[in-house]
């Protein structure tokens, strides 16, 4: 017989483990979605410039503030599992620690009264954040490993979506509610001849007897000290102030005054140097610079000619349409009496109407109540019914608002807006973290079941339309 063969020999059946240069191609080329989804989907990051410099934070456009970074400078996205795991979760205990991570530096006063809309906001951001961190996590783990690449690359891209709507719902929404506060608040911070002037320490003035200057030339200490508008009578601080605008107005040479409106120049009243004194913090030489750079720019714009203008009227205006603003009647402010612009937010198409153009209207409307109520500030109320994101116009309004802060300064004292839903509201309290005292007092937001009856208590239900719990038909 022949030989048996050879019996083959034993062999080993596990796999060596591969080396690192031998991965596989899929992880190699695992996709960075993940980590850029996962980061943009905590709410805090449209707050931080720090944390993703391409966005603009939004609260920037309403103040002056140095927020907190919520993210090192340094975390790059080549290092997911090392540097940015580490910030999430550093971020994530800050967060539930500190209800004050988006507070100015060194600005912790007034957190006590809007601790529940804090806390709400901090749970929001803290729950996002600790998604954030899972995902991070998970991105990490999933890196190692060859397999279901492509389902994690779905979700991501789908987080990514998503992430990138809610970014910007949250900065479109708190940049219109910010420059709303901002276009009811004061240039310097603080609003002065207010219930917040007791700070200044200073008794008012006496309203002395006499006729008014016809004139800029004919302005004396007794008629600035004599000065009052909306309701509240000059201080001492204020009439020191208005000196420094007068004196500057009367300084002006020939030359300079070529490129101003003289007539409005001549014709300013004390009550138009205590507008611009309390508008720009009471500081008298920025209130001066400020009203010598509107008559330049009253001159530039052709203001003195804008009454007379028929397509700059409100009919005009929405001429077969119908009208996103009217006047209401006198006496719908319960409050103070005072003159009441209505706003329909819902009946707004964003780029409708060229921006320019409502820039000239609305410029229209501030000469009309400046001759119609010199003494007096004006009322903006809101509607909100049935409107939107689609109707919401930061373009017009980013436009708008310089005008309005540096040309018809503390012209607005009071902003209602109705009806407003609880997450307006949780915006709204993360951006009024960031505004002062009387900023915030002026701003107003009518929300819960009953807001009807909640707007009627301040407003004339008469002047009212019937969608805000009025009786007026014609609106």
């Amino acid at each position: 017989k022949d030989p048996p063969p050879p019996r083959a020999p034993l062999r080993l059946t596990h796999r060596p483990p591969r080396p690192p240069a031998q991965a596989s191609a899929d992880t190699a080329r695992a996709p960075r979605i993940l980590a850029v989804a996962s980061m943009l989907s905590a709410a805090p990051a449209c707050f931080s410039p720090a944390f993703c410099p391409s966005l603009t934070p939004p609260l920037l456009h309403l103040a002056a503030h140095k927020p907190k970074a919520l993210i090192p400078a340094s975390a790059g996205l080549a290092a997911p599992r090392t540097a940015l795991l580490r910030a999430a979760r550093s971020r994530r205990a800050g967060l539930r620690s500190s209800p004050t991570a988006f507070l100015p530096m060194g600005e912790t006063e007034g957190v006590a009264d809007a601790s529940g809309l804090i806390t709400l906001g901090t749970m929001l951001a803290a729950a996002l954040s600790s998604a954030e961190g899972w995902l991070l996590s998970l991105h990490a783990r999933m890196t190692t490993r060859a397999g279901r690449l492509g389902k994690v690359t779905a979700a991501g891209a789908l987080m990514f979506v998503l992430s990138a709507v809610l970014i910007g719902t949250v900065r479109t929404t708190a940049y219109l509610l910010g420059s709303m506060a901002r276009l009811a608040g004061h240039e310097g911070g603080q609003g002065v001849g207010e219930p917040a002037a007791a700070a200044l320490d200073e008794e008012q003035v006496a309203e002395p007897a006499g006729e008014a200057p016809a004139t800029v030339r004919e302005i004396g200490i007794e008629h600035l000290a004599a000065a009052k508008y909306g309701g509240h009578q000059a201080t001492q601080r204020e009439v020191a102030a208005m000196e420094i605008v007068r004196d500057r107005v009367l300084l002006l040479t020939d030359k300079d005054r070529e490129a101003m409106d003289t007539v409005w120049l001549d014709g300013l009243t004390p009550v138009d140097m205590l507008r611009y004194v309390r508008g720009n913090g009471g500081e008298g030489a920025k209130a001066a610079d400020k009203l010598v750079a509107t008559a330049v720019w009253r001159k530039e714009f052709d203001v003195a000619n804008i009454l007379e203008e028929e397509e700059t009227t409100i009919d005009g205006f929405f001429a077969n349409e119908v009208h996103e603003v009217d006047w209401l009647d006198e006496g719908a402010d319960l409050e103070q009496g005072r003159p009441s612009l209505l706003y329909r937010s819902a009946v707004h198409t964003p780029q409708d109407i060229p921006t320019e153009k409502w820039v000239r209207f609305f410029v229209h409307q501030c000469e009309w109540a400046r001759v119609h109520y010199p003494n007096d500030q004006v009322l903006v109320l809101v509607d909100r019914v049935g409107s939107g994101l689609s109707n919401q116009d930061p373009t017009v309004l980013r436009a708008l608002a310089p005008v309005i802060i540096d040309h018809y300064p503390d012209t607005i004292g009071r902003v209602l807006i109705a009806p407003v839903n609880s997450v307006l509201f949780v915006i709204w309290g993360l951006v009024s973290l960031i505004l002062d005292k009387t900023t915030k007092a002026r701003m107003k937001l009518v929300k819960g079941k009953d807001w009807k009856k909640a707007l009627v208590l301040c407003m004339d239900p008469k002047a009212l339309p019937v969608r805000l719990g009025g009786t007026n038909t014609e609106l």
